[in-house]
């Protein structure tokens, strides 16, 4: 109960020091299968301490917890829906001159009186409240019921001598306007029997006191129905309706006719069942409406047919007509020794006046088996769309087919043929989708005891159209042989042809391939060599040789002995009438262990040579040694690298790096130290210089597990040719419990600029930044972490305070992650923009049942992960599904990105809104043999063409645990391409890995 005590200070006259009791009122009606609100007669009346408000649900006293009452208003409402047969009675007390009526009061419940029983036939009567609940008015009811020629026979009159009061237009009405009907008669059963029923309501009878009685509307209703059944097999049924409005607004009738035949046992069933129905409306005007349906169930032997129709035809009074159709034809043939059939037609439409239609037909088929040798595996999808929205109307129509014909004979060449085409013509009538066409014939060929050769001949055709009409038809064709030895020393050799043919717009671009492979393990010593020669036949008839090669040579363990290894590979290309251009690399290894020191060795060498014959140079070399830390003995690793580059113009750039990291026991510490020391060599004398840092750092397990400490000290310098810098700093983190972990670090810079002689002295710069940090695990699989970081150099304060939250694991079904950085710059004459950004992120993964996941990001304001500070003004939107069905892994993910179409990073891009969606198919044939590829594509939006598509593919074999094999292969389109076709780069690689 709410504000009883401040409405009965409000309600009670100040002047009254010794109220008399009040009025007393007892509300009685029935539920209204909700929780309220119930209008009482009375609202402002008084409730408190000396007048108590009791409320009881069918007879039951409730207590003042199971429902809110508003004493101003006079409203209930209840925790719980009340049913319709529950009784509600509310006593409370009110002052007249205080309390006023409710309008609307919610109806009193009606009260019933038998008065007499007059043998077969009972006398009755019911008193209804009026509409201000306080007037009722009086109903007679004289109700019968009684056995007929086999049936029953009941009867109800119902009689409002009231009804009508109050109206004008039904004052002084007939007396058959204020009475109801019922008559109703039934003999037989649900099989075998007849029902006949009347029921009429007055004009005035209906609508006042009526629907208390079952009559909705005033109407007059003769129904009719029987139904027969002569045999098990054999069944019928009749109705009609007749339905009369008497107040004038129209009439309807309707018949029924159904039919069923079968059903007994080992026979088909079918159904049939027909209705028409006429409605008049009250200017006499017809709208017929006929519905015809049936069904038919069967099974003989392997056969299975399964078949239902409903049609409904709807005749308009311009005699126009409007139809709809749901049918569904579906056929299954499943016998030992013969292919399986699979036939299947649904629609569900609808054809309007102007005979247009709307709704889905689907047609699809299936075949699958085997006959002797050969396996046969094919299916089809048809199916139309077809709508109609504010006078638009639109067709779509899908084709999906796959065909696969199989002969796999022991010890024989295997032939292998196969079709998937999946096109769809859009609402343009363009034809939009990919069709293929496959032949293959493979052989196993063994050479005795020494090895095993795979044959292969294989032809492809893909066709594929997009919605800006165009097509492009690619024809492959393959001839491969690979040969693998088993016996120890026996070479591995690959030989393979490819020729492929490309149609496009531009014309015919013809690619003839290559491809020769050579593998073989000699004791210590591995060989694998590889060459791909291709000759290119541009549109335009013009020439392009490609030469890839690689070569690769090892030898040993570095463990017993020595490893040594050696890299070649090529990759050039020739125009016609051009020069040769591309890349060359090699790479040579040394490794061997000395004692408990390991000891490497690795030099890259790298040209490149552009199309217009410019070349570059780059040359990394590393040395690096590890001597493992032991019980009383520190651990060192030390590694020096020098990276020597040479662009076109022979300007050279050199970077040496000497880095230092000893490790040992200090005590219960664990102590670090590291070193790092570089020089850079570069033809602009501002970036020439060299640096130093060195770091300390501490570490001490607590007196708990999960306890502990540590502390870092860095300090470093450098110099280039445009300025000094040194730099100092220290961290401390302490885990005071395994659910707390608090952390802290300061660094100080000093820059100072060298300027020119006879120039002003430069202004040294002082950065300091402070960061501290505070990490929370309350519990399992949750994390709470805080941060804040302020950066001051004397004139600008940059400042980040970042919110974090995990919720659940890789493995839970439910799992959270958000971060907020809220930042802010102050002090800049022009703040950066960027600085004042505020970074958002939000990441959710849902894992309803092993195997499957669907996951949902969104970010606000990215930070560059390569750039520090760096913030792109724009949003982001991922969605990711992935699958794992046995054998096969599924995957998805979809990316948006948003631009302010005004901001610069917009302009620079080119588009407002970019991003990538990539599909993912990995399928592992057993535990030796795994299949993947992968499908990307990167688009822009209101930047014309522009992204790429990527397709890779990958089969991997496993030969027990020494051996393993792999090729694959990858195709780039690159749709960025200002003038001429579309530039496609194909790559393919094979791989034969070795344990010893």
């Amino acid at each position: 109960m709410r504000n009883s005590v401040a409405q009965l200070q409000s309600v009670t006259p100040k002047y009254a020091t010794n109220l008399a009791p009040p009025t007393m009122a007892d509300d009685t009606f029935l539920g209204q299968d909700k929780p309220g609100p119930y209008i009482l007669t009375w609202r402002s009346f008084q409730s408190g301490l000396g007048n108590p408000v009791q409320i009881f649900v069918d007879g039951k006293l409730l207590g003042v917890g199971a429902y809110t009452l508003d004493v101003i208003k006079g409203e209930l409402v209840f925790q719980l829906p009340i049913k319709r047969t529950q009784l509600i009675r509310v006593r409370y007390g009110y002052y007249l001159g205080i309390a006023q009526k409710n309008p609307n009061a919610t109806p009193a419940a009606p009260l019933t009186v038998s008065l007499a029983a007059l043998g077969i036939s009972s006398l009755s009567m019911t008193a209804m409240p009026g509409a201000d609940n306080t007037s009722a008015r009086v109903v007679w009811n004289l109700s019968s019921k009684t056995a007929l020629l086999g049936g029953g026979f009941t009867s109800q009159l119902n009689f409002a001598p009231d009804a009508g009061q109050g109206a004008t237009a039904n004052a002084g009405g007939a007396a058959a306007d204020r009475v109801g009907v019922k008559l109703g008669y039934a003999t037989g059963n649900t099989k075998n029997g007849m029902d006949v029923s009347f029921l009429r309501g007055g004009k005035q009878f209906a609508p006042s006191v009526g629907k208390s009685f079952g009559y909705a509307d005033a109407t007059q209703n003769l129904g009719l129905a029987g139904r027969m059944t002569p045999t098990q097999w054999l069944g019928f049924n009749v109705g009609r309706t007749e339905i009369r409005d008497l107040t004038g607004k129209g009439a309807s009738e309707a018949q029924t006719l159904g039919l069923r035949l079968g059903g007994t046992k080992g026979s088909p069933l079918a159904n049939f069942a027909r209705s028409t129905t006429d409605q008049r409306d009250a200017k006499g005007l017809l709208t017929a409406t006929v519905t015809e349906g049936g069904d038919f169930a069967g099974k003989l032997g392997a056969a299975n047919l399964v078949a239902k129709r409903n049609e409904t035809t709807t005749t308009t009074p311009d005699q126009k007509q409007a139809g709809a159709l749901q049918e569904n034809i579906a056929f299954n043939l499943n016998a030992k020794g013969v292919p399986n059939v699979g036939l299947n037609r649904t629609e569900d439409s609808k054809t309007d006046v102007t005979g247009f239609k709307t709704g889905s037909q689907v047609e699809q088929g299936n075949l699958a088996g085997k006959v002797g040798g050969l396996n046969i595996n094919a299916k089809t999808n048809k199916s139309r769309v077809a709508t109609n929205e504010k006078n638009v109307k639109q067709v779509t129509q899908v084709n999906q087919e796959a065909y696969t014909l199989a002969y796999v004979p022991k010890n024989q060449p295997a032939l292998n043929v196969a079709r998937n085409n999946n096109f769809t013509v859009n609402p343009a009538g363009v034809r939009v989708g990919t069709g293929t066409d496959l032949a293959e014939l493979t052989n196993k060929w063994r050479t005795g005891k020494f090895g095993v050769a795979d044959l292969v001949a294989r032809t492809q055709k893909v066709l594929t159209a997009t919605p800006d009409k165009k097509q492009v038809e690619v024809e492959t064709k393959t001839l491969g042989l690979n040969y693998a030895g088993t016996k120890p020393g026996t070479p591995g050799v690959i030989l393979t042809r490819v020729g492929e043919e490309r149609t496009d717009a531009s014309g015919v671009t013809k690619t003839d391939s290559n491809i020769v492979g050579f593998k073989d393990q000699l004791g210590p010593l591995s060989v694998d060599a590889k060459s791909i020669s291709a000759d290119v036949l541009t549109p335009d008839k013009k020439n392009i040789d490609v030469e890839q090669r690689s070569y690769t040579l090892g030898y040993g363990d570095g463990k017993k002995q020595p490893k040594f290894g050696f890299f070649r590979s090529e990759d050039e290309r020739k125009p016609e009438a051009k020069d040769w251009f591309g890349a060359v690399g090699k790479r040579y290894d040394v490794a061997h262990r000395v004692g408990t020191a390991d000891l490497s060795y690795q030099l890259q060498q790298n040209t490149q040579v552009t199309v217009d014959q410019k070349e570059s140079e780059a040359d990394l070399a590393t040395f690096q040694v590890r001597l493992a830390n032991g019980p009383k003995r520190p651990g060192l690793a030390f590694s020096r690298t020098e990276d020597d580059k040479t662009d076109p113009s022979a300007r050279k750039t050199e970077v040496v790096t000497n880095k230092t990291e000893l490790t040992s026991k200090f005590g219960t510490a664990d102590a670090t130290v590291r070193t790092t020391q570089a020089a850079t060599n570069t033809p602009d004398p501002k970036t020439t210089g060299a640096s130093q840092d060195t770091a300390l750092s501490l570490a001490s397990a607590g007196g708990t597990k999960g306890t502990g400490a540590s502390i870092t000290l860095s300090t470093g310098q450098s110099e280039t040719g445009a300025s000094t810098e040194q730099r100092q700093g220290v961290g401390v983190k302490l885990q005071p419990s395994p659910k707390v972990i608090l952390s802290a670090e300061q660094k100080d810079q000093l820059i100072t600029p060298f300027m020119p002689s006879g120039s002003a002295a430069g202004t040294t710069k002082n950065i300091t930044s402070l960061t501290t940090g505070a990490e929370l695990m309350p519990m399992p699989g949750t994390k709470l972490t805080g941060a804040w970081q302020s950066t001051e150099d004397g004139t600008t304060r940059i400042g980040v305070t970042q919110y974090g939250a995990a919720l659940g694991t890789d493995k839970s079904a439910f799992q959270f992650s958000g971060n907020l950085k809220d930042r802010f710059s102050l002090g800049a004459a022009t703040p950066n923009a960027a600085a004042n950004l505020d970074t958002a992120n939000a990441r959710l993964a849902l894992r309803p049942f092993s195997g499957f996941q669907v996951t949902g990001a969104y970010t606000l304001n990215p930070e560059d992960p390569a750039k520090q500070n760096q913030v792109s003004a724009l949003t982001r939107h991922e969605y990711g599904l992935a699958a794992n069905l046995g054998a096969i892994q599924l995957g998805g993910t979809y990316a948006m990105n948003e631009y302010d179409i005004k901001h610069a990073e917009a302009v620079k891009a080119g588009a407002p809104s970019f991003g990538e969606y990539l599909l993912t198919l990995g399928m592992r044939f057993n535990r030796y043999t795994n299949l993947n590829s992968t499908y990307k594509n990167t688009f822009f939006y209101g930047a014309g063409p522009k992204g790429l598509q990527i397709y890779t593919f990958g089969l991997t074999h496993n030969v027990g645990s020494a051996m393993n094999f792999t090729m694959g292969g990858t195709m780039t389109s690159n749709l960025a391409v200002a003038s001429g076709p579309l530039r496609t780069d194909y790559k393919a690689e094979a791989k034969l890995g070795v344990k010893f």
